[in-house]
């Protein structure tokens, strides 16, 4: 069934409104300054190595910010997780020297076939069964990349709000392994 109207949920809030949590996170959260507070947490865990160049790093607080006003605002989880996305593809920049990589499943190509990172380095839940190595590596960069692509491409798409500070730490650590050798900022990386 096509929606007619916008719902209040996804509709701008009222300056007086601005800092209730949203009504999806209100459904599913008994106590909600408790939660808010697990969710802050959770995020301001996600750390950057001081390896990291500061244009990412800044680049990524702003993916740490938005994701955080998704309590809010529960669709900026998506936001938040595609500026992270970004931060990677910037931070890949960098670390390659390299604009002639064109998209992001060629720079992370690119990374792994440099040892900057490594296929155990991306999430699991990418994971491939092929067992040659080209084949793994296209089929997990193909799963990474469609995640994203289906972040910025499809409206109704709406990641796990309680799961998205994994996925944006599995990200960070990401940016971590390409800049230098460093411990992940959450011990279970996810998506």
């Amino acid at each position: 069934m096509k929606q007619e109207t916008i719902s209040n949920c996804d509709a701008l809030k009222k300056p007086d409104s601005v800092f209730e949590a949203d009504e999806r996170v209100r459904l599913f959260s008994g106590d909600i300054q408790r939660n808010f507070d697990l969710f802050y947490s959770s995020i301001n865990s996600i750390k950057l190595s001081d390896q990291v160049p500061v244009e990412v790093q800044v680049h990524f607080e702003t993916a740490k910010n938005t994701l955080l006003y998704s309590f809010y605002a529960y669709r900026m989880s998506t936001v938040g997780l595609l500026y992270g996305f970004a931060s990677l593809e910037k931070g890949l920049n960098i670390r390659l020297g390299a604009k002639k990589y064109r998209g992001l499943k060629d720079k992370m190509r690119r990374a792994v076939r440099s040892g900057h990172i490594t296929l155990d380095d991306i999430p699991f839940s990418f994971r491939s069964i092929a067992t040659e190595p080209d084949k793994q590596l296209d089929e997990i960069l193909h799963n990474f990349c469609d995640f994203r692509n289906r972040l910025a491409h499809d409206p109704d798409y709406l990641n796990i709000l309680w799961q998205s500070p994994k996925s944006l730490a599995a990200l960070g650590d990401l940016l971590n392994k390409l800049f230098g050798e460093c411990e992940p900022t959450q011990s279970d990386s996810g998506f």
